[in-house]
């Protein structure tokens, strides 16, 4: 049986460059919280698309050269999130979702999980699932 993302992919046209279609592949996610002394003037609870930064808004910093701002980006494991948001070190490859609380962003740590990207005005394929599990809850424990 294949994977999960293998199938929501093998529903997708794969394109190795940005297009009019999804694509996917594996990125490394990183998570961040909405405000932070360290982020300066940007320290105005605004996302780079002066969209509320509300961790219940499912919002995920992404390379705009590579994912277009409004993209409906699915993370496995986590579903979906839209891309709202830049960072400095967001550079190719790489998410950052919005969560609440910094306990919640060294929780998430570091993860490599397959991505699909859909850009603007693309519809996504029938098999994609329509929405999230909800706003990132982390497990607190050992499994």
């Amino acid at each position: 049986m294949a994977r999960s993302h293998e199938r929501i992919l093998s529903a997708t046209e794969q394109t190795p460059l940005l297009g009019m279609k999804s694509w996917g592949r594996r990125f490394t996610v990183t998570s961040y919280i909405p405000r932070s002394p360290k982020y300066g003037k940007f320290n105005d609870g605004l996302t780079a698309t002066l969209t509320k930064a509300e961790p219940s808004s499912r919002i995920v910093a992404v390379d705009p050269a590579l994912i277009p701002y409004g993209s409906g980006v699915w993370i496995e494991g986590l579903g979906w999130y839209r891309a709202e948001d830049c960072g400095g070190a967001i550079k190719g490859f790489r998410l950052d979702l919005l969560v609440a609380t910094e306990k919640e962003a060294v929780q998430f740590g570091k993860q490599v999980r397959f991505v699909i990207v859909v850009p603007p005005g693309v519809k996504p394929a029938s098999d994609l699932p329509a929405e999230g599990p909800g706003p990132l809850r982390v497990a607190h424990g050992g499994a």
